[in-house]
């Protein structure tokens, strides 16, 4: 889980290797339905839980981010769409995935997005760029 910034949502992330054997059959879309069903039906019970995670690592004194702070006494929402994250070793790879087989596992109803990230990482929070496709 990842609260995201910009869209003031708590957003489920799974995170792939690019040469994951289930990002190439129906896999992939098994699971991410299953995140999504998971996401809609267990909202409330996902933002109090995040909540609580806030505010024991506030109270250990483990929590730096000022943003996360603040949301303590807030009401949080949660995306039911999951952000799905891939990992390639160079943009070569990520071109030819997004080539070959993007299309065949982009499913906006239950995707928020498709980030891709290479060697250096990246940011969540991060909306554009060449390796980041949102879903309206």
């Amino acid at each position: 889980m990842h609260y995201d910034k910009s869209r003031k949502k708590i957003v489920a992330v799974e995170v792939k290797l690019i040469q994951d054997h289930r990002l190439y059959s129906d896999e992939i879309i098994k699971q991410l339905q299953k995140y999504h069903n998971f996401m809609k039906t267990k909202a409330t019970d996902i933002a109090s839980a995040y909540l609580n995670v806030i505010r024991v690592k506030k109270a250990l004194g483990l929590l730096e981010d000022e943003t996360l702070i603040k949301l303590e006494n807030h009401n949080l929402e949660v995306e039911n769409r999951i952000l799905l994250c891939l990992i390639g070793y160079n943009q070569v790879m990520i071109n030819i995935f997004k080539e070959k087989r993007l299309k065949e596992i982009v499913k906006p109803d239950i995707m928020l997005g498709v980030y891709f990230f290479g060697k250096d990482g990246g940011d969540l929070n991060s909306h554009t760029g060449k390796n980041k496709i949102i879903f309206a």
